[in-house]
């Protein structure tokens, strides 16, 4: 089994490099996955990337990642709803696929407060698996555990 390990600079992750990104006008975060030698892993996603739309027309913005004992990778961030934004959760296969088996097809939102801003941006990963989502909802700390 593959471990990967990662640093982040300036929003990239190192030993098979993950950037995220911002995906305004419905668009989704990407992730990037390379080599050590800084080319594009092509049997990650399509051709080294993976962007994902969380929700029609929301804008969507990825924040923290972690590799899971198996490989997989948890993104967190949020998305915009049309009211508000709310945490966002995103578990990915270690080949770029969306995992089905978490969430709704992969992806979880939370509304903490109603009509509240909430914004995920930190995240770690339990020893039981349980992910564990820190951020903000109106500017008080907010934070989420999740089962796997």
């Amino acid at each position: 089994m593959k471990r990967y390990v990662g640093y982040f600079v300036f929003g990239l992750i190192a030993m098979g490099i993950v950037f995220s990104g911002y995906g305004g006008g419905g668009g989704g975060g990407g992730r990037v996955i390379t080599a050590p030698s800084g080319s594009l892993d092509t049997t990650f996603g399509r051709g080294g990337i993976v962007t994902t739309d969380i929700g029609t027309n929301r804008e969507d913005e990825a924040k923290a990642l972690a590799i899971q004992s198996d490989g997989k990778i948890v993104v967190v961030g949020y998305s915009y709803n049309g009211t508000n934004t709310d945490f966002a959760v995103v578990r990915y296969n270690p080949d770029g696929s969306l995992d089905t088996s978490f969430g709704t097809n992969g992806i979880v939102t939370t509304d903490i407060g109603t009509n509240s801003e909430d914004k995920a941006y930190a995240l770690a990963i339990q020893r039981d698996g349980k992910i564990v989502v820190a951020g903000t909802s109106d500017g008080d700390f907010a934070i989420v555990r999740y089962w796997p």
